[in-house]
């Protein structure tokens, strides 16, 4: 998160990254339900400076009933290779990386599951 918060906040100090990341830590740790994890994504949304957020959507897949086929939610940051914060629908986690790698691990993990 460190990593991210300095690409984004290039000219703050240790205590304003440190800070930043304490708020969007509490969010996330408060992301109990889609409603809430709608909300930590939202808020880091506007602290990273994000273009929103967005989803990842695979074609006759389904996760389960509320995501239906939304694998993967993200700020996104203008670059699918760009480190962003993301959230696993099917492993019901956060993380921070690029969308971009996870899809392609995803699909290749996905493809050898089928075979």
């Amino acid at each position: 998160m460190n990593r991210l918060l300095k690409d984004t906040h290039p000219g703050a100090s240790r205590k304003e990254i440190a800070d930043l990341r304490r708020r969007i830590d509490r969010w996330i740790k408060r992301a109990d339900g889609p409603d809430k994890i709608d909300e930590a994504l939202d808020y880091a949304n506007e602290i990273l400076g994000g273009h929103g957020v967005e989803s990842v959507q695979v074609e006759d897949y389904q996760v389960d009933r509320y995501y239906y086929n939304i694998i993967l939610l993200y700020v996104n940051r203008g670059d699918a290779y760009a480190i962003t914060l993301c959230y696993d629908t099917e492993e019901h986690e956060f993380f921070v990386g690029s969308w971009g790698d996870w899809y392609e691990e995803w699909d290749q993990k996905h493809q050898i599951e089928e075979q």
